[in-house]
């Protein structure tokens, strides 16, 4: 399956595969003159916890601390694609790997990705979606909410009312009030 991905990389055509250099724990690498991209893959999540950081000690040592002062800027613009082979992984593993922004950025990429790289990947910014699926680029309050009833810890996720994950077009006054929130003018009158 993670061919799939060097089938992707290999189409942009902004993007050279580097085939005379090879770095252990480092499947393949890509470069243009605005971004580098590592793809490192694992056949489980397990592997892919176990393993990640030194494929991303080895692309920092072996590319980003080796880059010649006048591509010094493309260390900015590194990234450590982590294929796992399998639909779906812990939302705290994920979490926890793609929120190290130590060296460079750490994107995890599953099977069930593998149809939306465009979407997932980093790249210029493209449109070359079908019109139907533009709309997808687009990120919605309602798209926050749901991602952020689904990060918060169970009783505080208990204690907000279920109006506001479900409303679609709420006011902002109906949403404080549905969370105990007072009205700024409410505080305000009670500093006097």
């Amino acid at each position: 399956m993670v061919q799939q991905i060097f089938e992707f990389f290999d189409q942009q055509s902004d993007l050279e595969k580097l085939t005379n250099v090879s770095i252990r724990h480092i499947d393949a690498l890509y470069f243009s003159a605005k971004q580098i991209f590592a793809v490192v893959s694992y056949d489980s999540p397990s592997s892919l916890e176990n393993h990640w950081e030194r494929a991303a000690y080895q692309f920092a040592y072996r590319v980003q601390n080796q880059l010649p002062g006048e591509l010094d800027d493309l260390r900015w613009d590194m990234y450590l694609v982590l294929f796992v082979d399998a639909q779906e992984i812990s939302n705290a593993l994920k979490k926890r790997i793609e929120s190290n922004r130590f060296f460079f950025r750490k994107i995890i990429i599953t099977s069930s990705d593998l149809n939306r790289l465009a979407e997932k990947l980093p790249l210029d910014f493209q449109t070359k979606l079908p019109e139907h699926q533009l709309e997808r680029l687009w990120f919605h309050d309602r798209h926050f909410l749901q991602q952020w009833q689904s990060c918060v810890q169970q009783s505080t996720n208990e204690r907000l009312s279920k109006a506001l994950f479900q409303a679609e077009d709420q006011s902002v006054d109906k949403l404080l009030s549905s969370l105990n929130i007072p009205v700024l003018a409410e505080v305000l009158s009670h500093e006097d």
